[in-house]
């Protein structure tokens, strides 16, 4: 995992910390459902053994959380408990790849 994807997931806690359909997840659940989320958007590599190890979750286990997740992520644009960031985050992050 490099700093893309720890960036990523990043946001995507930070997204996950107003909504109350996460409070009954477990803190580690949320950040290994959002590190498995931008893995899966940057495509480079897929879910392996090493990052179930250390996690401790499954692929299977976090696909629910993980898709609770791209659902904050696409409504965060028009949430009234969001500050606009999502497209910010983007344009931001696209450039950090492409330096």
């Amino acid at each position: 995992v490099d700093s893309q994807h720890h960036t990523m997931a990043k946001y995507f806690m930070e997204l996950c910390l107003p909504e109350y359909d996460m409070v009954s997840l477990l803190p580690s659940e949320i950040a290994s459902a959002s590190l498995l989320l931008a893995v899966k958007i940057c495509n480079q590599f897929e879910w392996n053994a090493t990052l179930q190890h250390y996690s401790g979750y499954t692929e299977e286990k976090l696909y629910p959380i993980a898709r609770k997740i791209v659902n904050i992520v696409s409504k965060s644009a028009t949430s009234k408990y969001q500050v606009n960031t999502t497209k910010n985050f983007f344009l931001h992050f696209i450039a950090y790849i492409t330096a």
